[in-house]
């Protein structure tokens, strides 16, 4: 993992990933993953392909996880790969709701996730005491969604709400609405 001069990121810990490409119009399939520890992975793969290559971070990492390929692996070869890390510098903040309302769902274990235009990614728990999320990303636009244990008795919005930040931004609350389990 790399910082976006190039420099190694040294103290991160993750994931890392590796998916198949696969010719047109097939999508690439996942193929393999391995921890990564202090910046470095090592994916095990078949040779003579192609494979996009990523590092999936904890919510708590000040980067926004990352993707790179397609890389080709010769057959019975080892290559070296960087995945470029850009650092979190804007934040989307907001509660779940009760839908079709202003309450905020409290007791309610959830996670926020995100994504924006160019593939990074991030997520972050929510606090059941208040239904606050705080989403580190960086500029660009995101698309924003929840995931809720049902246990909780509720069920989350199907579809991403899309916000644009830019660098140095808090975001006005960008609530997320969940539904109450009615069975």
């Amino acid at each position: 993992a790399m910082d976006q001069d190039d420099n190694p990121i040294w103290g991160l810990d993750g994931g890392a990933w590796a998916e198949l490409v696969l010719p047109p119009p097939d999508d690439p399939v996942f193929y393999s993953d391995a921890p990564m520890r202090d910046g470095g992975f090592e994916l095990k793969v078949r040779g003579d392909e192609a494979y996009w290559v990523g590092v999936e971070l904890p919510p708590q990492a000040a980067y926004v996880s990352g993707s790179a390929g397609p890389v080709p692996v010769p057959p019975a070869g080892r290559v070296p790969v960087s995945v470029t890390l850009e650092h979190k510098d804007a934040m989307i903040a907001g509660r779940l709701v009760i839908s079709e309302t202003t309450i905020p769902a409290y007791g309610v274990w959830a996670e926020v996730f995100g994504e924006d235009e160019h593939g990074h990614w991030v997520s972050v728990g929510v606090d059941p005491h208040t239904g606050w999320y705080h989403l580190g990303v960086i500029s660009g636009t995101w698309r924003v969604r929840a995931w809720v244990d049902p246990a909780s008795g509720y069920v989350a919005a199907p579809n991403p709400t899309v916000v644009t930040v830019q660098s140095g931004d808090v975001t006005p609350p960008v609530n997320l609405p969940v539904w109450p389990i009615r069975a």
